[in-house]
């Protein structure tokens, strides 16, 4: 175990042939670097350190990325630092002094993600230490620990964290066709869909409480699905279209095009219509969002002797 926390495995010639420093987890400390192609993955949670649901990728083009494992489309991304396309291979790297920084090796570019004030890096009666986590809840976090040499308590701070305290900018909080929110007092919560029930008591996405298939609203047997289209206001969404009506199509005409077509689940309405396929994804509370949901609503009622 060498001083700078990195755990060294060697062979009888001293030829290291592991470390932790090369196997990140979670975690990167001064002096460990994520190269290309590398990745952090989070925990589970704070006390749980199995492989977790958020993943950071030190992409190949250049482009440091986050996601929810699992997905690698550019859409499930919610943060990056936008350093691709420049033909460069870079490695993410943390100082001693708590810079957060990105180098290539083979020019002199470089993208700091974080200047410490150097001032405010302790004094001869403490000890300072950093190291960057990508949580358990999504959030790429710099950590300052400071460790006072008079015995007094250990105190941690956050320096930088990305994307934000939001935690609904995190795309993956709330499963399949619910949407995050966050109260007045930042507590986060999910919320299905009209018609979609969670789960699990985990929250971890929405299913339908009841379909109606492509049967629309004929009678079968005793009872009839009936369907109807419940609004939905100041959310967005990833677009998981399948059709787009001509874009002078009124947001009316949207809800009824949906209404009658048997494949049509949900219509979104912003400048333009669209019907959308099953699951919804990333959805999230946005007041004064435009976009408007249609969400095809059954139920059932006695066909008539």
């Amino acid at each position: 175990m060498l001083d700078s926390g990195n755990f060294v495995l060697y062979d009888l010639k001293k030829q290291a042939i592991w470390s932790t420093f090369g196997s990140p987890t979670d975690t990167l400390l001064p002096g460990q670097d994520l190269p290309p192609g590398s990745q952090l993955f989070s925990s589970v949670s704070d006390i749980n350190h199995a492989t977790g649901k958020y993943r950071l990728f030190n992409q190949q083009d250049g482009n440091l990325v986050m996601y929810p494992v699992g997905a690698i489309d550019p859409d499930s991304s919610y943060w990056n630092t936008g350093t691709y396309g420049k033909g460069l291979l870079l490695t993410l790297s943390l100082d001693p002094n708590g810079t957060l920084w990105m180098f290539d090796q083979n020019t002199t570019y470089t993208n700091v993600l974080f200047l410490t004030n150097q001032s405010s890096n302790g004094s001869p009666d403490t000890d300072v230490y950093f190291r960057l986590t990508l949580d358990a809840d999504g959030i790429l976090r710099l950590y300052s620990h400071v460790f006072l040499r008079q015995g007094r308590e250990l105190m941690t701070e956050v320096k930088w964290l990305k994307p934000s305290s939001d935690r609904c900018l995190v795309k993956g909080v709330c499963g399949p066709n619910s949407f995050c929110q966050v109260s007045a007092k930042g507590e986060t919560s999910c919320s299905c869909l009209p018609g979609f029930e969670f789960l699990s008591t985990s929250q971890s996405g929405c299913w339908r409480m009841q379909g109606g298939g492509c049967t629309g609203n004929s009678s079968n047997d005793d009872i009839r699905p009936l369907a109807t289209m419940v609004e939905v206001k100041n959310t967005s969404w990833s677009d998981n279209s399948f059709a787009v009506p001509p874009p002078t199509t009124s947001i009316e005409a949207c809800k009824a095009l949906c209404l009658s077509d048997c494949a049509c689940e949900i219509a979104m309405f912003d400048s333009y219509c669209s019907k959308q396929m099953l699951p919804m994804r990333y959805g999230k509370m946005v007041p004064g969002s435009n976009t408007t949901l249609f969400v095809k609503v059954y139920t059932y009622e006695p066909t008539s002797v």
